[in-house]
């Protein structure tokens, strides 16, 4: 009993250590498995459905119908219910959805039956014959939802290269375009995506490498790269949805155990490790989620029948060899985490936003989410402590997933929000403008609209009503991508000047205030008439207003004149120039006969500075003037004769 349990002890060390190889296989390796259980044979037909494998028929010393089922998991096979149909050798088979199916082959004699197996209820239904001759060493695959059988021996001697497809749901068979190589017996096919594949295979006299693509889309054939090994007959042909593999066969006499991998994209075949069996014919595989498995066979030369079975991994898996690390910016900054993996094919990235990892696609702000550097486009404060994770995908549908351990924080920015500084004058009121902000801060094309709250305006401006400067105080906006700083304005109220006293001499108009005076005749403004003495031209009620620093007065006095001598001159008659000048200027008078005039000039002030008593003019006299003055500015001329005054303006500047 002892010994009985040192045995168990062992096998199950070994079984562990057998099973950890398995789960570390390396890429492009052979690891044997468990041998098949069944006898050992020739001619088998074997298929998928789901995540089991399945061999059944072929023949041994006798022709056989028992069929098994292969668990990769468990690595263990199991007896299902024989197949429906006479024991037979060189069937054809293939899966559909959840169903397999097999057909044709040799009983004794060709046949043409073909019967459905369903793993659910481990049942065998017989379905429509197949539609062609009844044959043998044909070749199967199934595309989509649709079973296919063509080529093989309708004789012992007789090849055929037409083509047949099979409906499940109809149960019925349609012939389609006939292969587009030659007729041949024993090739290999499989298929990959939405396309099949059939090559090699022998016709009297030839070893065939030619391949063939056969698109059910438009019923047609395509010559596609010649397979690369030499060619060969009732060699395993073996379609994993991304690759095509054909491998072993008899290539003239002599048995080879090389191994071909077929690229669909690139329509190219590499070399990979040989089979790590003996040379052989006839045996058989299928793929389960991308990975290959060979058995059983015959090596006629030797009379030797095989059971043995071998699990081939072709991809090397993805591995993350840099994680994507953490993120910490200011709102406003984009995002982007970077996952750096070996032996990728595809990216799918992911976020947790605290329900949990989800995919993420491109739009808003986000994009590349199905490539290698991830970028989210102003994340904002409320995304911290979200989480990233990539998870890779491999070329044969491995897939790792980086540890999610990358996590997102965003602070929020600074936003500067300024009350404009405003300015009044004095009046006995409140400040009764727009109190205006500006922002300096925002995000891209970010504004107002992106923070809540309602603006409002406080301090003493807002009760503010004497000469002064009160504070304007902003507050009320919230935001959670913003870090809200208010600065105050100010406003200023500025003194309202008193009213001007006017007095009058003559035609002249003197204010009693030196600078900021704007005269008006009638209510109407006089343009230009800023000084403190303005020389009336016209008879009518003259004041002044007076600005200073950008507030005015309430009118002056009022001050009718209704006897004015003075006018202006028109530019014809009475001229000054240059003008402005430098206080060296002339005087030109037009009359029309001898007249006497006395000049005057006065300053902004109304004093009379220069003059000129009796001076005669005659036609066009010109009178040149020396003035001598500290000060630029603008002085009045008077031209007076026995009747009337003239008035021109006078600019020094110095």
């Amino acid at each position: 009993m002892k010994k009985n349990i040192a045995v168990l002890i062992l096998l199950g060390f070994i079984y562990s250590v057998f099973m950890l190889k398995s789960f570390a296989q390396a890429p492009d390796t052979w690891l044997e498995k468990s041998n098949f259980v069944g006898s050992n044979r020739l001619g088998s037909v074997g298929f998928n459905i789901g995540s089991k494998g399945y061999i059944g028929t072929g023949v041994s010393n006798l022709k056989l119908t028992d069929f098994w089922e292969y668990d990769p998991s468990s690595d263990t096979w199991s007896q299902k219910a024989s197949f429906g149909g006479t024991a037979r050798v060189y069937a054809s088979g293939f899966s559909i959805a959840d169903k397999g199916y097999i057909g044709c082959g040799n009983d004794g004699t060709l046949t043409k039956d073909f019967w459905e197996y369903d793993p659910a209820t481990n049942i065998w239904t017989k379905k429509a014959d197949f539609g062609g001759d009844p044959r043998d060493a044909a070749i199967a695959f199934s595309i989509g939802s649709k079973g296919y059988i063509g080529t093989g021996l309708i004789d012992a001697i007789t090849r055929v290269n037409d083509f047949w497809e099979y409906d499940p749901a109809m149960d019925t068979w349609t012939q389609k375009s006939n292969f587009g190589g030659s007729t041949r017996a024993y090739a290999a096919g499989f298929s990959i995506g939405n396309k099949g594949y059939i090559g090699t295979g022998n016709h009297p006299g030839t070893l065939e490498n030619d391949f063939w693509e056969y698109n059910p889309g438009n019923d047609t054939w395509i010559k596609k790269a010649d397979f690369a090994g030499a060619g060969r007959f009732q060699a395993v042909g073996i379609g994993t949805g991304t690759k095509g593999y054909i491998g072993l066969g008899d290539i003239g006499g002599a048995y080879t155990n090389d191994f071909w991998e077929y690229s669909q994209a690139q329509d190219t075949w590499t070399k990979r490790a040989n089979f790590s069996g003996q040379a052989r014919i006839l045996s058989t595989g299928f793929s389960i989620a991308d990975i290959v498995y060979v058995g059983i066979g015959y090596d006629a030369l030797n009379n030797i029948k095989y059971t043995d079975f071998w699990k081939y991994t072709a991809c090397v898996p993805p591995a993350i060899t840099l994680e994507p690390g953490s993120q910490s910016l200011t709102y406003g900054t984009s995002a982007s985490f970077i996952v750096t993996p070996s032996y990728a094919a595809s990216y799918q990235w992911q976020e947790d936003n605290g329900a949990g990892f989800a995919d993420i696609t491109d739009g808003g702000i986000y994009s590349n989410t199905t490539n290698d550097t991830l970028t989210i486009l102003l994340p904002n404060v409320n995304m911290t402590d979200y989480k990233y994770r990539c998870i890779v995908t491999g070329e044969c549908l491995y897939t790792v997933t980086s540890n999610g351990n990358a996590t997102l924080t965003v602070t929020a920015r600074q936003l500067t929000v300024t009350a404009d500084s405003q300015e009044k004058c004095e009046d006995g009121a409140i400040f009764d403008g727009i109190y205006s902000i500006t922002f300096d801060g925002f995000v891209a094309a970010e504004d107002q609209s992106a923070l809540g709250g309602t603006l409002a305006i406080g301090g003493t401006a807002v009760s503010a009503i004497t000469t002064g400067k009160y504070p304007i105080e902003p507050s009320g906006l919230t935001a959670s991508d913003y870090l809200i700083n208010f600065i105050n304005g100010e406003l200023t109220i500025k003194s309202t000047p008193n009213a001007a006293l006017i007095t009058r001499s003559g035609d002249s108009l003197l204010s009693s205030v030196a600078n900021g005076n704007q005269w008006y005749l009638d209510g109407v403004e006089i343009a230009g008439s800023n000084d403190s003495v303005y020389v009336a031209t016209s008879n009518g009620t003259y004041y002044t207003m007076v600005t200073e620093g950008g507030c005015s007065s309430g009118a002056s006095n009022s001050i009718s004149i209704l006897n004015v001598s003075i006018r202006e001159i028109s530019a014809g008659l009475f001229d000054i120039y240059p003008n402005p000048s430098t206080g060296i200027f002339n005087i030109r008078i037009k009359t029309s006969g001898k007249e006497v005039y006395d000049i005057e000039i006065y300053n902004n002030l109304g004093i009379l500075i220069w003059q000129q008593k009796n001076s005669v003019a005659a036609g066009n006299t010109i009178k040149k003037i020396e003035l001598n003055v500290p000060a630029s500015g603008v002085y009045t001329v008077v031209l007076r004769n026995k009747a009337n005054s003239f008035v021109k303006k006078l600019f020094l500047t110095r």
